[in-house]
């Protein structure tokens, strides 16, 4: 599916960053989710407008929903920013749309997403449903790819040129949810198996 993807970068200053992040996620849809990554903390919450760490600690970060998704990274005391959304005045991508599965399944006995290999998994919010016994959790994340090159390319050099570039040009997260993996054999001995 071709869509139009609009990539808005600001640059901000630190004192200014929260406040414009907080403007530019009103436009990321519902449900929303963030994701805010400090020295200390590593945060995946329910986006409710406030930040769950204090802002000026966040070194990274995002936060996203069914519309768009806006990024930032400090540096110096500087904030750079994007906000992603598929927007009629964007340039145009092929849109792929795919799963990529956290750490972590549901342990019903512990009420909370576990995994053996990463025994200090941060917590993963709830979605309002429950989740099942073996549920993973899942970033629905939609990759951004160049249109494939066209009768424009007038010669093998043109058309090299065009094959030759990167296959994913942007990506962005969408959805965040959990459910079964059909494909993915459950952690552990047969008292975890499906």
């Amino acid at each position: 599916m071709t869509v139009h993807v609009q990539i808005d970068p600001e640059e901000v200053s630190l004192s200014a960053a929260a406040a414009r992040v907080t403007a530019l996620a009103k436009d990321v849809g519902s449900p929303a989710w963030i994701v805010a990554q400090s020295f200390t903390d590593l945060a995946f919450k329910a986006w409710t407008g406030e930040f769950p760490t204090p802002f000026d600690q966040v070194f990274s970060g995002r936060i996203f929903g069914p519309q768009a998704e806006v990024r930032w990274v400090q540096e110096n005391g500087e904030v750079s920013l994007w906000k992603l959304s598929e927007q009629e005045s964007g340039k145009p991508f092929r849109r792929e749309d795919r799963r990529y599965y956290l750490w972590g399944w549901w342990r019903e006995d512990e009420k909370a997403f576990k995994e053996s290999v990463v025994p200090d998994l941060p917590p993963y919010p709830l979605t309002g449903k429950p989740p099942k016994q073996q549920d993973r959790p899942y970033i629905q994340v939609a990759e951004y790819l160049p249109p494939p090159p066209g009768p424009e390319c007038d010669t093998e050099e043109e058309l090299m040129g065009a094959l030759n570039q990167p296959r994913l040009a942007a990506h962005r997260f969408v959805a965040y949810d959990f459910d079964r993996d059909q494909d993915a054999q459950p952690e552990g001995d047969e008292d975890n198996a499906i």
